[in-house]
């Protein structure tokens, strides 16, 4: 004899449909959290970026700076560069002579006489005062 057994559809129950839902929601949170995260790292990538370039622009000034000025440190290791900052002070070599070349002091003078500009009112009074003069 063979038994026969029916086949009885399982209904599914509330614990399981809540267990779904559950891991459900947990699995989008995570899906969100890490899209939140991506987001907010790309923007951070950016901002780097940026201040990287700003950075790499600094650099390239500063080696021009610091190449004018070991430019500037090898001129001034010359001894020509000392005798002429030397001889600008006024100093001279033993046997030379130094030739000053003075200004006259009357077209000094005259050219440097201020000028000064009157006054409407001042201007105006001088004009009266010689018209007076003039008869």
């Amino acid at each position: 004899m063979v038994a026969i057994f029916k086949k009885t559809k399982k209904r599914r129950s509330w614990q399981t449909v809540l267990v779904s839902a559950v891991l459900g929601i947990l699995s989008l949170g995570l899906i969100v959290f890490l899209a939140i995260s991506n987001f907010k790292i790309s923007e951070k990538r950016k901002v780097l970026k940026d201040e990287i370039e700003q950075t790499k622009a600094q650099i390239g000034i500063l080696q021009e700076q610091k190449d004018s000025l070991a430019a500037g440190l090898d001129e001034s290791d010359k001894a020509d560069f000392h005798e002429e900052r030397i001889r600008d002070q006024g100093y001279k070599k033993p046997g030379e002579e130094v030739i000053a070349v003075l200004q006259d002091k009357a077209l000094v003078k005259e050219d440097q006489q201020p000028v000064v500009k009157k006054s409407f009112w001042l201007d105006l009074w001088d004009k009266i005062k010689g018209f007076g003069e003039l008869k």
